[in-house]
């Protein structure tokens, strides 16, 4: 899964594509979301295969523009 950033810091950008994917593996419906402490998040189903799918939350980081999920 590949993600995008918006050029103007609002939805209508113009977005710039991110050159590394976020989550290079097989999973599906990915989400960045931030917990209560102010943490970022990427959660998705892993893998994404039907009866296989489980949920799978990896904390984000992002570092000198690229966003990086760690564990």
């Amino acid at each position: 899964m590949g993600a995008a950033v918006s050029e103007s810091g609002n939805i209508h950008g113009p977005w710039k594509q991110l050159a590394e994917t976020i989550w290079p593996q097989n999973g599906g419906h990915g989400m960045i979301f931030r917990d209560f402490s102010g943490e970022r998040y990427f959660v998705l189903h892993y893998p994404n295969d039907k009866t296989k799918e489980r949920p799978c939350f990896k904390k984000l980081v992002l570092e000198n523009g690229i966003l990086r999920t760690i564990g």
